[in-house]
């Protein structure tokens, strides 16, 4: 062996994203491409065979939104004062009343035992408003990290050979005038679902009003997670105006209804499994999304979602040129 190629192949060991190139096992010899029968049993089959490259592509995810660390940091108090005050604000007014002379009072003991229970607060410090500051460049990343894992995930479902640093990269540099703006308005988007379900939930039951808002912002929430993976599949496949993507998604997620929920039950089956591993074992809970979580939810969604766009825009297309040649 000459010495050059010795010294590729210690540049290879030494390289832990080298494995990140390497080809997969392939399709087995006389097996149906999963485009041909996208099925339940299919959808696992493929999900062995794509395993190790999703884990991969979670890695891609996770570092390209980066900004997302900023805020675990200040979640993780790190920085933070912690302190504790009463949890009731009828225990100023009892205290003061205390203070001038009420201490003897029986009744007023008894009422601070009761509104005097403390809960603990946290103040932020300056450096944990910077790490805010920061991580409003998850705004910026979303969008561009989606497009390039949807990309990867649908060369995943196409069963083409896929490279992970140049495709990724590569679908972030096609489609980056769209994908910072629609990235921005999805979090958004996302973020005032959240918003709505947490505030409508804390206030459910008290009248009918904010039940039916409660139950609302769930219907919303479900319709707009199965729209948005349509709009970053459209994205990197044709050459559309957002705002016909927009109008495109809606129509898919009436038309491909089946294959919308079975993408939605399986989506929250894998966020629910992750909550459950948290509370059971949380070291095991906490590393998960860090190891595959958000790239099988893409996973998922494009497996669920890109048939139904093969169907209705690109089977058509490739007919009608067929038959005008």
């Amino acid at each position: 062996m000459s010495q050059k190629n010795k010294d590729d192949k210690e540049k290879r060991f030494f390289n832990p994203f080298f494995r990140l190139e390497l080809d997969g096992p392939g399709v087995e010899k006389g097996e149906d491409a999963v485009l041909d029968k996208p099925t339940f049993k299919n959808f696992f089959k493929l999900l062995w065979r794509k395993l190790n490259q999703l884990v991969s592509l979670n890695i891609f995810t996770i570092l390209g939104n980066f900004p997302i660390f900023f805020i675990l940091l200040v979640i993780a108090g790190f920085f933070s004062t912690s302190s504790s005050a009463p949890s009731s604000p009828v225990f100023a007014p009892l205290s003061g009343v205390i203070s001038i002379g009420g201490q003897h009072s029986a009744a007023l003991n008894g009422l601070v035992g009761i509104y005097g229970a403390h809960t603990a607060i946290t103040v932020l410090s300056s450096t944990d408003y910077i790490l805010l500051g920061l991580s409003a460049l998850l705004a910026i990343t979303f969008g561009p990290v989606m497009t390039g894992s949807t990309y990867i995930a649908r060369g995943f479902v196409r069963e083409e050979p896929v490279f992970m640093f140049h495709d990724f990269f590569y679908a972030i540099k096609r489609n980056i005038k769209q994908a910072i703006p629609f990235g921005i308005l999805d979090l958004g988007i996302i973020l005032i679902i959240i918003y709505d379900i947490v505030f409508f939930n804390m206030n459910y039951g008290e009248n009918i009003g904010t039940t039916m808002l409660f139950f609302g912002a769930l219907c919303l929430a479900a319709m707009y997670f199965m729209m948005r993976s349509y709009i970053y599949l459209m994205m990197i496949t044709f050459d559309l105006k957002i705002t016909k993507m927009l109008k495109n998604a809606l129509i898919f997620t009436v038309l491909g209804v089946k294959r919308n929920i079975a993408m939605l039950l399986g989506s929250l089956f894998v966020v629910l499994l992750n909550i459950f591993l948290l509370l059971l074992y949380p070291p095991v809970g906490i590393i998960l999304p860090f190891v595959i979580v958000p790239s099988m939810l893409i996973y998922i969604s494009v497996y669920c979602e890109y048939p139904v766009v093969k169907k209705i825009m690109i089977d058509p297309y490739y007919k009608d040129k067929q038959e005008s040649e």
